[in-house]
């Protein structure tokens, strides 16, 4: 009987994500929305679970990569996620620009009246700044104003989607804690990180680290990382025509080749193979 209950929340969850999923790509194919998730605190833990939802927890814009190369302007970045969290205690919605000058609408996540992350339409460009700020700037914010009212209509939806997807994936022990926390700057920081790193930042052993990690992922650090990356180069080599060379850099590869065979490992094909197959399912 338990078995047969575990099953029928596995296959609910499944449908679950399955519904998200599919309309976030509606939201991006019919309405040219780039639409992100970010999850908070122990709800990362939720995402890593939501196998089909991993893609979505990035900004994909070529700028917002450029401008997180930089370790120092990353760390900003995250800092303004931990501003807004804050202000979605506050707010359903609202619209505000970041440090970088990348306007975004964004709308909050709510578990039991609790913030568990918050929805990014992001993208559109600072009225307040001039072209010529940024090649990259330039030739991928959108300079139309963001639809506030149309987005009102188009994300709640998702948020309950959401909202209700969490409800079906337990997370709930301390274990649990630690491990989202990993997660969560894994998430943010996978372009440069180690075990000393994290050992140091979540006062634990190198080893415990090691241990706990590889356990609960399945993965090694550097192997969670190096997927962490591909997953950003996805969405650079779909959404950009950023050459592949430029695509490595800018997700953190330093090394050209390593990159062309992390990438066929993961993905069973070389980037401009994933690529070439992308477009001809978007024509």
């Amino acid at each position: 009987m338990h078995a047969e209950k575990m099953n029928g929340n596995f296959m609910l969850k499944e449908k679950t994500e399955e519904k998200i999923a599919a309309y976030i790509e509606y939201l991006k194919k019919e309405h040219d929305l780039s639409v992100s998730i970010h999850p908070a605190g122990k709800y990362a833990y939720v995402f890593f679970r939501a196998k089909k939802l991993r893609d979505y927890n990035i900004h994909t814009n070529p700028y917002c990569f450029r401008v997180k190369n930089d370790r120092a302007n990353h760390r900003k970045c995250i800092r303004c996620q931990e501003m807004v969290l804050l202000r979605c205690k506050s707010d359903e919605s609202y619209t505000g620009v970041c440090y970088a000058g990348v306007a975004e609408y964004v709308h909050r996540i709510s578990v039991d009246d609790t913030v568990a992350g918050f929805i990014s339409i992001s993208g559109y460009r600072d009225k307040k700044i001039l072209p010529g700020k940024d090649k990259y700037y330039d030739e991928n914010m959108k300079k139309e104003e963001i639809p506030v009212q149309l987005l009102d209509t188009l994300i709640s939806p998702l948020s309950i989607m959401i909202e209700k997807l969490i409800a079906e994936i337990k997370c709930d022990d301390d274990e649990d804690d630690v491990y989202s926390q990993i997660l969560r700057y894994l998430e943010e920081y996978h372009m440069d990180v180690s075990v000393h790193e994290l050992a140091e930042r979540f006062c634990f052993s190198r080893s415990y680290i090691s241990h706990m990690f590889k356990k609960r992922s399945g993965y090694g650090l550097k192997q969670y990382c190096n997927l962490l990356k591909i997953k950003d180069a996805k969405a650079l080599l779909e959404g950009t025509e950023m050459s592949v060379s430029e695509v490595a850099f800018s997700v953190g590869f330093n090394n050209f080749s390593y990159f062309i065979n992390t990438f066929k490992k993961v993905t069973g094909k070389t980037p401009l193979e994933w690529r070439f197959d992308r477009k001809k399912i978007h024509i």
